[in-house]
Formats: C-alpha cells, sequence, structure tokens
C-alpha cells in the first residue's frame, strides 16, 4: 500500500507537465518560471529574517507564532518552486503534499493569530512609545531638578542657620549684659522686657535650628542596624530626664528590629519628650509600645494628660502650629512636623487619638521599614 501512495505521489507516468497547458509558448514559460522562482527565493528570505528577530530579541512576546509565520511562508516558498519545476516535470503529487503541508500550517497559523489578536491590538504603538519615553524623559528631568531643588534648600537651610544663628546669640548675650548693668537702677518693667528678649532671642535660635532640622530629613541616609527597643527608649528617657514624678513605660512584642535608627530615635525621642513636656500635671505615666499589625511595626506613645481637642488634630502636625501661647510654653511648633515627615519618608503614617474631656493622649505610627530581628520576647517592660 505504502509502495502504491509512493508510486502516486512520485510517478508522473500519463501526466503532462504544465508547460503543455500553455502550448509551451516561450514568453508564457518563462513569465511563469522567474516568477515562481522569484517569489520562492523572496518567501524564503523572510522567515529567515523572521528567525533571526526571533533569535536575537530574548524579551519578543508571541515567538511561536512568529515561527508558524516563519513556517507558513516556507512552505509558501517552496509550492512556487514546486509551480516552476512542474512546468516541465508532472510532479503534481509531491507538489499536492507541498500544498496540503502548507494548508495544515496556514490554518494553526490562522488560529494562533485569531487567538493573540486581542493581545496583539493591545500592544503600544510606535507613537504611544514615543510619547511614553517623552513622558520618563521630562519626568527624569523634573526628577533631577528636584534634586537640584532640594540640595539648594538644604545649603540655604543650612547658611540661614549659620549666618543667624550668632548674631542671634549676640543680642541675647547684650541684652543679659545690659540687665546686669542696670540691675540696681532699672525699674522692674524694664528688667522684665530684658528677660522676655533673652526668652525671645532663645526662641528665635530655636526656630532656626528646628528649620534646619525639617529641612535635613531625608537627605542623609543611615545604614539598617539591629535596634534593640527596650535599650533605645531607655537612652530616650535617660536623656529627657522627666520629672521625678513621671513614669515612662515601655512594652514590646518583639525586642529587636532591623532599621535605621536616628530617625526612630528621633521619631520616638519627640513623642515621649512632648507627652512630658505638655503634662498639665507634676506627675504623670507614659507609656511608649511596639506591636506588629499585618506584618507591619505599629509603634504607640500613650499620655494621662490634659488631651487634645478633636478640631487640633490635623493642625498640630502644621509646621509653627502651637495649641498654647509660646509664652506660656516654649516650643517651636516644628517637632511633629518633622516627626510626620521622617514618618512618611519610611513609608508610614502618624495620627493621634484624643477625646477631652476623658484624659489621655496617644500618638500612633507605623514604621513599615522594621525587619523583625532575630531576638523575639512577647512583652519586654521597661520603666
Amino acid at each position: 500500500m505504502l509502495d502504491a501512495l509512493a508510486r502516486w505521489l512520485v510517478d508522473p507516468s500519463g501526466l503532462t507537465p504544465h508547460g503543455f497547458c500553455l502550448s509551451w509558448e516561450p514568453g508564457l514559460i518563462w513569465l511563469h518560471a522567474l516568477s515562481d522562482g522569484a517569489i520562492g527565493i523572496a518567501y524564503l528570505t523572510i522567515p529567515l529574517a523572521l528567525t533571526i528577530l526571533v533569535h536575537r530579541r530574548k524579551d519578543l512576546l508571541f515567538k511561536p507564532m512568529y515561527l508558524l509565520f516563519a513556517a507558513f511562508i516556507v512552505l509558501c516558498g517552496v509550492d512556487h518552486w514546486f509551480e516552476l519545476l512542474t512546468l516541465w516535470v508532472p510532479a503534481y503529487g509531491l507538489e499536492g503534499l507541498v500544498k496540503a503541508a502548507t494548508a495544515c500550517v496556514s490554518v494553526l497559523t490562522t488560529i494562533m493569530l485569531w487567538i493573540h489578536l486581542p493581545r496583539l491590538m493591545l500592544l503600544p504603538s510606535p507613537t504611544q512609545f514615543r510619547e511614553v519615553n517623552a513622558a520618563l524623559s521630562e519626568r527624569e528631568q523634573r526628577a533631577l531638578e528636584l534634586v537640584r531643588r532640594n540640595n539648594d534648600l538644604e545649603q540655604f537651610a543650612y547658611i540661614v542657620s549659620h549666618d543667624l544663628k550668632a548674631p542671634v546669640r549676640a543680642i541675647g548675650q547684650l541684652a543679659e549684659w545690659i540687665g546686669e548693668d542696670i540691675q540696681g537702677t532699672a525699674n522692674p518693667g524694664a528688667l522684665e522686657n530684658l528677660q522676655l528678649m533673652r526668652q525671645r532671642m532663645v526662641r528665635m535660635e530655636m526656630l532656626i535650628t528646628s528649620l534646619l532640622n525639617y529641612a535635613r530629613v531625608g537627605h542623609a541616609k543611615a545604614e539598617a542596624e539591629p535596634v534593640h527597643l527596650g535599650d533605645l527608649v531607655e537612652e530616650i528617657v535617660s536623656s529627657i530626664a522627666p520629672p521625678p514624678g513621671f513614669l515612662v513605660r515601655f512594652q514590646t512584642e518583639v525586642a529587636t528590629i532591623v532599621t535605621q535608627r536616628p530617625p526612630l530615635d528621633h521619631v520616638l525621642r519627640n513623642l515621649i519628650s512632648n507627652a512630658v513636656k505638655h503634662h498639665d500635671r507634676s506627675e504623670g505615666l507614659v507609656l511608649a509600645s511596639m506591636r506588629m499589625v499585618d506584618g507591619v511595626a505599629e509603634f504607640c506613645v500613650e499620655d494621662d494628660g490634659p488631651g487634645i481637642d478633636l478640631a487640633f488634630h490635623k493642625q498640630i502636625f502644621m509646621i509653627f502650629q502651637t495649641l498654647q501661647s509660646r509664652d506660656d510654653r516654649e516650643t517651636s511648633g516644628v517637632g511633629l512636623s518633622i516627626v510626620q515627615k521622617i514618618v512618611e519618608r519610611a513609608g508610614g503614617r502618624v495620627w493621634v487619638e484624643s477625646a477631652p474631656p476623658r484624659r489621655g493622649t496617644i500618638f500612633r505610627f507605623t514604621w513599615p521599614e522594621a525587619v523583625i530581628g532575630p531576638e523575639a520576647a512577647g512583652s519586654f517592660p521597661r520603666s
């Protein structure tokens, strides 16, 4: 049976070549021969180019479809070469076999094309690519400009701090000397005004320092390191030195985290210091804590002070905003703004919970940069 099939495919007996149908007209013969030969060569160079493209572009999408297109075009070229052959040799069986193979590959190519057509239609056009590249270039330029402006701002803040602190200190010193000189002869009002002047100079110096710290937030990057939270809070409390009637406690679910120590130290130091400084009694309790919420470290600083009215919950994070007169309590009004800026630079957020007349204020902030350290103690109280 296979022999019969082979003879049917390759045995040209009884068949006439295609040139016979053209009456062996030389013009027609050469027209078909040259055309089929040229088409066949062209059909072979196209898949060659596609193959090189697929091989060199490792990121190219739809590679199987490219290869099917290449196979389809090769078979179309072979078809034309068989048409060239059958002008003189009636090998119609082999030509039909090649056409059948071409038909199968073309059907597969068509199916794959229709399957991928929705995704192909989503591919960006060259115009869209140019627009995206232009947008990225513009964004890059803006980022570079922002970096330049931030550097200029930091330099400006340093210059202001350096050039203004000296005269401010000098004015404060002069006021102190004048007060000493007129101590025995001036009336109480004049001495009180000189004291008020010295206080204003101290406040001015504090504002200058706070502005410099605010401008520098995020510019100095520290290396992440293991931070033992209990030791950190103990150092903060020791440096703050709260009045004897105040008790500061700390408890945590995790003893050690890996993070940048300076910014976390600054945030906790500011919140614990504020809890002591803004308390309305000579005795108080400040409770600092840390827990893990959905894999993110959440810190809390809670006090039993007078509380903060809901109307001021947003205002307190605004720069230079204070709830008390600076004559009643010396403060720069920048501390919580720096806290918010540091926390947001770390990818977290900070908020306040308080509802007078119920006493107490709770400041919470998340710290996504924290990585759990090797030690874990379910509860780690410090007082």
